[in-house]
């Protein structure tokens, strides 16, 4: 292991120094290959700056191998280490350019987007409606993530009802989760709950329901 890797490792444990942190960079910047270096953890370095919020720091630097690399205790892409610590936006153009780190799974089968979801920043990336129906080795899905982690609405314009409606392993719908944790909800997202709703609960199913969630007053029909 380098000193560099020693540095930043310490560097990350530690009260951080602006002024060594800056070295290490500058380093790093004059020998990029370090990037890809694990420091006594197992962790590369790239990895580490992502934990410490300083991909940005290296952006020039990022590519599509560095991507790949893994950090192995987790199975992590540098994606997912990304969608962790809430620096998606650093890597959201080379990810659109490698659009494959959408659906790498790591060892519990969990997506970059799944992580996000987990942490609350799946408005980093550049959310598909397919990125939000793959499962985890639990059958649990973003959406299920992102309703435990009540941030749902920043995906909402891409929710459908039938989407609302995947079961995970627990058998539990989006929905159910959605009704037990209280969060934000845009009109959007409310009209696919009601629409999930309206699908599976007979109950629902009335003209006078419609014309309500219409902002139709059924009295003015029926009398």
């Amino acid at each position: 292991m380098s000193n560099i890797a020693k540095l930043l490792r310490e560097a990350a444990n530690g009260t951080p120094n602006q002024d060594r942190i800056q070295e290490i960079i500058d380093s790093i910047i004059q020998s990029p290959d370090l990037l890809i270096e694990k420091d006594e953890s197992g962790i590369p370095l790239v990895h580490l700056l992502a934990l410490m919020n300083l991909l940005h720091a290296v952006r020039d630097l990022l590519n599509g191998r560095l991507l790949e690399t893994t950090w192995d205790l987790q199975g992590w892409t540098l994606a997912h280490t990304a969608a962790f610590t809430g620096c998606g936006e650093d890597i959201r153009e080379l990810i659109g350019m490698n659009k494959r780190f959408h659906f790498w799974k790591d060892k519990s089968g969990r997506t970059p987007v799944f992580i996000a979801a987990q942490n609350k920043h799946l408005d980093q990336f550049a959310v598909e409606p397919s990125h939000l129906v793959i499962r985890d080795y639990l059958q649990s899905t973003p959406l299920h993530a992102a309703a435990l982690a009540a941030c749902l609405h920043q995906v909402a314009d891409l929710v459908t009802p039938e989407m609302l409606l995947i079961i995970n392993l627990d058998e539990l719908t989006v929905v159910q989760l959605l009704e037990r944790i209280p969060q934000e909800m845009p009109d959007t997202l409310k009209n696919a709950v009601w629409e999930a709703d309206f699908l599976t609960n007979p109950k629902k199913r009335t003209v006078e329901n419609v014309l309500e969630h219409a902002g139709i007053d059924p009295k003015l029909i029926f009398g």
